[in-house]
């Protein structure tokens, strides 16, 4: 739980997933990212999914779903 309330909100408001990896994209928080990105302090984007994204904060590795958005409250 310490952990997830270190991560930052984050809102999902588009997501492209393509065979063509180069071609994936998501925007979180208004900001268009790519596979490798660094999305906030400490987190990077890992992988796009057909699903979501894989993202990794510090050694954690966690998967978000880009129906719906991130918060710990």
């Amino acid at each position: 739980m310490q952990i997830q309330r270190q991560i930052p909100d984050m809102t999902f408001s588009s997501h492209i997933h393509a065979a063509d990896p180069s071609l994936r994209m998501v925007n979180i928080n208004g900001r268009n990212y790519f596979s490798g990105d660094k999305v906030a302090d400490g987190i990077h984007l890992q992988e796009i999914t057909e699903d979501g994204v894989v993202l990794r904060f510090l050694h954690y590795t966690f998967e978000v779903s880009v129906i719906r958005d991130w918060a710990f409250n």
